[in-house]
């Protein structure tokens, strides 16, 4: 910024350092979105750059005969989505950035040749990916999730050298990475999709089960949308429409809770918070019953993000908590991982971002081809309407 960068251009910088720093979440093999308020324009802009399934997946690719989740269908090539961080950043730049796009890629680059510092975090979470028996939490099954541990490329990648436990302070160096994101930083973003990094992914892909081609790889483009929108007690509130969820549910619940005197009852008071649990109750089986991909599904945003559809729903809130389960007709998911990454950037002239990506689950799908990144898990959205507790 202090070189005439803009808040864009400081989220995109961020973005490509955090795919250096934060391997378990940063990535350039996800996808994720962009909320802008343009100061110039006086206009909120958003960019849709999730990842997408293979043209070639299958909506039962992760159940076998009887209709039961395949052993291990969460890990490996087979279970990697189209990524489509770098071609996000990309529209990004070339829409409202002012930087010079290797200006943005660089600095990441030379994270990465020379090496970050990790906090003991990071550590930790490589030491138990890396571990010949880690103890895994209850809810994680081990033929669900892969580890870095089980693929040679990613024990190259990110295993120290001599094999021993990583430690607070040690020196991640990632040469490949760097070699990618100078790939990137020199000739753009569509090196990723068209270029050298493309072959790799796709050959890699192609000698491990896995689903994504030359042709996904070069179809892939990220969408400017317009916002979704309300207003709770005189403040306008946007955010990001379908395919994320995340802008439907956040209206829905300040409408619902707007008909609420929530000062009067005090913040954190018995009430306030059965009424915001309760809000968000029927916002997540709003998200459950009809959020999707609007790629294939009708999603009718302007209903559910109205004041009249937040009425209805409010009169249904009682003095006692409502059992999900009598609102679903389905069996109720469980809590989804916490594996997304948000970053925000403000900048002098007024311009504001938002950016949010994600791996779907940490470390995406764990494997990773020599010159390339972490890939993220396939779009559920891209088949069924319930975008699963990740979507």
């Amino acid at each position: 910024m202090r070189r005439g960068g803009n808040a864009i251009d400081a989220a995109i910088a961020t973005a490509f350092a955090l795919a250096v720093t934060l391997p378990e979440a940063g990535n350039l093999g996800g996808g994720g979105f962009i909320v802008a308020y343009l100061a110039d324009r006086r206009e909120v802009v958003t960019i849709d750059f999730r990842e997408m399934a293979p043209r070639t997946a299958e909506p039962r690719m992760y159940l076998d005969a009887d209709g039961k989740l395949r052993p291990r269908y969460r890990a490996g090539a087979w279970a990697a989505g189209v990524p489509g961080t770098v071609r996000g950043l990309g529209l990004a730049h070339q829409r409202f950035g002012k930087t010079p796009w290797p200006e943005l890629v660089r600095p990441a680059a030379r994270l990465a040749s020379e090496g970050c510092r990790i906090s003991a975090d990071l550590a930790a979470s490589l030491n138990r990916q890396l571990a010949t028996n880690p103890e895994r939490a209850p809810d994680r099954r081990r033929d669900d999730y892969g580890r870095l541990g089980d693929f040679p490329e990613s024990v190259a990648a990110f295993g120290k050298p001599d094999r021993t436990l990583w430690r607070e302070g040690d020196l991640l160096i990632q040469a490949d990475l760097a070699a990618t994101l100078n790939r990137i930083a020199d000739a753009g973003p569509d090196e990723f999709y068209t270029g050298r990094t493309a072959e790799l992914i796709t050959r890699y892909m192609a000698g491990h089960d896995g689903f994504v081609t030359a042709d996904d790889l070069k179809s892939y483009g990220a969408k400017v949308h317009p916002p979704v929108h309300t207003s709770f007690r005189g403040f306008d509130v946007y955010s990001i429409g379908p395919s994320s969820s995340g802008g439907v549910v956040l209206c829905q619940m300040l409408n619902i809770l707007e008909r609420f005197d929530l000062k009067a009852d005090g913040r954190d008071s018995p009430r306030t918070l059965h009424r915001v649990a309760e809000a968000m109750r029927r916002a997540f089986y709003t998200r459950a019953t009809m959020l999707g991909d609007p790629d294939f599904v009708a999603i009718p945003v302007h209903e559910l993000t109205s004041k009249a559809y937040a009425a209805r729903l409010a009169r249904s809130i009682g003095e006692k908590a409502t059992p999900s389960q009598e609102l679903a007709s389905f069996k109720v998911q469980p809590a989804g991982g916490d594996h997304t990454t948000h970053l925000s950037s403000l900048d002098q002239a007024g311009n504001a971002v938002a950016l949010t990506y994600t791996l779907e689950d940490s470390y995406g799908r764990q494997v990773r081809r020599g010159g390339c990144r972490v890939l993220a898990q396939q779009r559920d959205g891209r088949f069924q309407l319930d975008p699963g507790p990740n979507g």
